[in-house]
């Protein structure tokens, strides 16, 4: 999981970047196999003010 928090804070420095070049949000997409997994990834993104969606 401390990979992904460090995927997410580098997401949302692009996230940045994108929307200052493009105005437009993008949406990182996450793929999980567990539901304890798909949680923390969810309170990781939403605690790093990311547009997300996990399947």
């Amino acid at each position: 999981m401390a990979t992904n928090i460090e995927k997410i804070k580098k997401y949302k420095e692009l996230s940045y970047v994108i929307f200052q070049q493009y105005n437009h949000r993008p949406t990182v997409i996450w793929y999980a196999a567990s539901e304890l997994r798909k949680r923390k990834l969810e309170k990781l993104c939403v605690q790093y003010g990311l547009k997300f969606q996990i399947y």
